[in-house]
């Protein structure tokens, strides 16, 4: 009879852990696609759903008052909210949708009122906390680029002051298809692959080469042809690119993605 019961405990238990890992993917998901929020790193996103907690309210009562202080982001997890401004009804927010983000984000005021039409159920994030898991990951990522930037032959041997001005100008981006360079256009950009591959070619493509980690990209001008006319083309689900500007020069060649690739920093 213990062993029954102790069964049933383990068992209940087994399910209160997937029902909350479920959950933590719904929030992770509602993060995601914010139009804000989309941005960061996995990691940052990871962080934010660990320090996330429940907050309930009652029909009738404001989540978000237009005008006060940006506090807490929020996910709604249960129930229906409503959103106004200046006692104007805008839209309702879908469950599992973040909002309250912008007042945390920028450290401004409520731009619009957030009423609970129902008894709703949230998962809530402090602005301290988001602040902290910034700035804890900003350095991190700073140590991240200064040690993949060492690792690419045309930028190990730069000095330390250098190096960091080109850490600050980096930018992520581009998707599964996106074209990284195009052949005859201005080459006023200078790109470093951190994750993914690209495939490049011509128009016509006679040679194809695939580059990934570590290789450099760059256009050329026609006293400065550099390498045989290219068309890449990116092939890796997490494909990540920064981006550092350099004088314009034309293009004989063509970069572009052929793998999805998470859109990151601009």
């Amino acid at each position: 009879e213990k062993r029954i019961v102790f069964k049933r405990k383990e068992k209940k238990t087994q399910r209160k852990s997937s029902c909350l890992l479920e959950k933590k993917k719904l929030i992770t998901d509602a993060l995601s696609r914010n139009q804000f929020l989309k941005r960061l790193d996995p990691q940052q996103i990871r962080d934010m759903v660990e320090c996330m907690y429940g907050r309930t309210y009652q029909q009738g009562n404001y989540i978000i008052k237009q005008g006060e202080p940006g506090n807490h982001l929020f996910v709604l997890a249960e129930g229906r909210l409503e959103v106004y401004q200046h006692n104007k009804f805008l839209s309702s927010i879908p469950v599992w949708t973040a909002f309250g983000e912008l007042a945390v984000l920028y450290n401004c005021t409520r731009t619009a009122s957030v009423k609970a039409v129902t008894s709703v159920k949230t998962w809530a994030l402090d602005r301290e906390v988001f602040q902290n898991i910034m700035r804890r990951t900003a350095q991190a990522r700073h140590d991240q680029y200064r040690n993949f930037l060492r690792s690419v032959s045309l930028l190990k041997n730069l000095p330390e002051d250098k190096l960091t001005k080109i850490i600050d100008c980096l930018e992520e981006y581009y998707d599964k298809g996106d074209y990284i360079i195009r052949e005859g256009e201005e080459g006023s950009t200078f790109f470093v692959i951190s994750r993914g591959k690209v495939r490049s070619g011509s128009v016509a493509p006679v040679a194809v080469e695939e580059m990934g980690e570590g290789h450099s990209l760059a256009g050329h001008s026609e006293e400065d042809p550099g390498p045989p006319p290219l068309h890449p083309r990116a092939r890796r689900e997490e494909q990540r690119r920064e981006q550092h500007g350099l004088r314009e020069r034309k293009r004989p060649w063509s970069l572009s993605l052929v793998a999805a690739g998470r859109t990151g920093y601009k």
